[in-house]
């Protein structure tokens, strides 16, 4: 009886260690979309789970992003590709496809796919402009454009306009203002656009007014630049320096008629510049630093 017993458990025990442990099953999460402009820093995989398998577990990320000739891969866009959880480094202009393969101790794989979509806007260098008769009309337009359509745009003020939420309201303002478009793309991305000035001439004048003329050079600027004003009182006068997510990144009183900046307070990139005399906005540009 014993020996029948021995035999038994020692075929149960052969039986059980022939078995081949169950296979893992992999989710890393649902596909994604980010922002770039807002986009500091992204990991992947926060959410991951593996069901089943034997720990520990080796981490793969793998991808395949071409531009005409040159071929990318996951390590291209990732700061370590055998992390559970990489951080994206660089972003593509639409989309990123990455997979994750999983292996367990026993040498059992499953795998995921995960894919990150890109929303980014683009500024033009267009300084928008106009000036009417007091009474006329102007039709507004927007400067910034996004891949994520559709785009839906927010004007204010909510002043003397036909509808601030399209893109091409008309306008009638009985003085100069200064409107400004907030562009919403389908993925919640959100961007200020610059200024649109609509200078206003009143009828009773025969127009001796003269805009203020605003240069800054050079453009772009390496280490130092001049803003030079012209047309103006050169008094209580300030011009802030906005970056292209509408941040104020410097703010400067000027003095006289020219004034020199330098590139130390900067970043390398777009700005927006607004000028303002007794804080009333009269003029903006836009600043190039290397």
């Amino acid at each position: 009886m014993k020996t029948i017993l021995s035999i038994a458990i020692s075929m149960l025990f052969i039986f059980s260690a022939s078995q081949t442990p169950g296979q893992c099953a992999l989710n890393i999460g649902n596909d994604t979309t980010v922002c770039v402009m807002g986009l500091s820093e992204l990991t992947l995989g926060e959410s991951l789970t593996i069901d089943g398998g034997t720990p520990p577990y080796t981490y793969a990320w793998s991808s395949n992003y071409s531009i005409g000739p040159l071929q990318f891969t996951a390590s291209d866009f990732l700061n370590d590709t055998t992390l559970a959880n990489p951080e994206l480094l660089y972003w593509s202009d639409d989309s990123l496809v990455f997979q994750l393969a999983v292996t367990d101790f026993m040498g059992n794989t499953c795998s995921d796919t995960l894919v990150v979509y890109f929303c980014h806007f683009a500024m033009t260098l267009e300084d928008k402009q106009i000036t009417i008769m007091q009474g006329d009309t102007a039709q507004l337009y927007p400067g910034v454009f996004g891949n994520c359509q559709p785009i839906t745009y927010q004007w204010s003020p909510d002043y003397n306009i036909s509808d601030p939420n399209i893109p091409n309201p008309v306008v009638w303002p009985d003085s100069t203002t200064y409107y400004v478009a907030t562009a919403l793309d389908s993925a919640g991305c959100e961007i200020i656009d610059e200024t649109f000035e609509v200078f206003v001439s009143p009828v009773s004048t025969s127009d001796n007014l003269s805009n203020p003329s605003v240069a800054i050079y050079p453009n772009p600027m390496s280490d130092f630049a001049t803003i030079e004003i012209n047309g103006i009182n050169a008094e209580k006068l300030r011009i802030d320096f906005y970056d292209i997510q509408g941040r104020l990144v410097s703010q400067n009183t000027l003095s006289g008629k020219r004034h020199q900046i330098s590139s130390a307070n900067f970043r390398s990139g777009l700005y927006i510049y607004r000028l303002f005399q007794n804080d009333q906005p009269f003029g903006q540009g836009k600043l190039v630093v290397e």
